[in-house]
């Protein structure tokens, strides 16, 4: 029902435009990849980086501009919104205030922190006085390169990630409360298998199971199991 929602609404940019839409939807079904991989329509935590937030605020100006009402698409951004308040909210409901993340760029095997929805979740607990501490081996200390907030915004944010991060993920187990995983990532596996079983952990990615006892996973779109 959302393909064919989303299908619609081109359709009537394309009209509005003079363009073919059967032809545009012709040369987007062309990608296999994308089209017919399960992994884009797997639960998961919000998408992120350079591209789908930049494409779909794209369209939402493009249609507003022609005049055209796409309420699927233009709700995406919302959507992806309440994912991550979600997380958080996941996150609130667990005893004490020191969060430990395993991930922070937009997708695991990047070093690209732009519109990383881990990022906008750590901004959001630092505005609550909750304290993080970040291992993620991809993660370079720099300042964010996103055009859509001023340099000022930019360093204020890759400063803050600098001071959380540490090169040794093992430290999270006894400097913080609970694990938040947001990358299915091979590194992280040894340190949430000797997760104690009175720790929390968050799973935004759904990781293997057997790393840990069931009762301590929260998963952010199915049962605690990780599978």
């Amino acid at each position: 029902m959302v393909l064919t929602g989303y299908s619609n609404e081109i359709g009537r940019v394309c009209k509005a435009m003079d363009v073919d839409s059967h032809e545009v939807m012709s040369i987007f079904c062309k990608d296999t990849k994308l089209n017919l991989s399960p992994y884009y329509l797997m639960p998961g935590f919000a998408y992120g980086g350079s591209c789908l937030p930049k494409d779909t605020r794209g369209i939402n100006h493009l249609a507003t501009s022609l005049g055209v009402n796409i309420p699927v698409i233009k709700n995406i951004m919302k959507s992806n919104e309440t994912h991550i308040a979600h997380a958080k909210s996941m996150i609130e409901m667990m005893p004490g205030k020191r969060v430990g993340f395993l991930g922070i760029t937009f997708k695991a095997g990047t070093d690209d922190l732009r519109e990383s929805p881990a990022v906008e979740l750590v901004k959001q607990l630092s505005d609550d006085d909750y304290k993080m501490k970040i291992f993620d081996p991809n993660f370079t200390p720099t300042p964010l390169h996103d055009t859509d907030h001023t340099q000022t915004k930019m360093n204020d944010v890759g400063t803050m990630l600098s001071t959380m991060s540490t090169k040794d993920g093992m430290s999270l187990l006894t400097d913080c409360d609970m694990l938040v995983i947001t990358h299915n990532d091979e590194s992280f596996k040894e340190i949430i298998k000797k997760a104690k079983g009175n720790m929390p952990v968050i799973d935004l990615v759904r990781m293997e199971k057997t790393l840990t006892s069931p009762e301590q996973i929260s998963g952010i779109c199915w049962q605690g199991e990780l599978t």
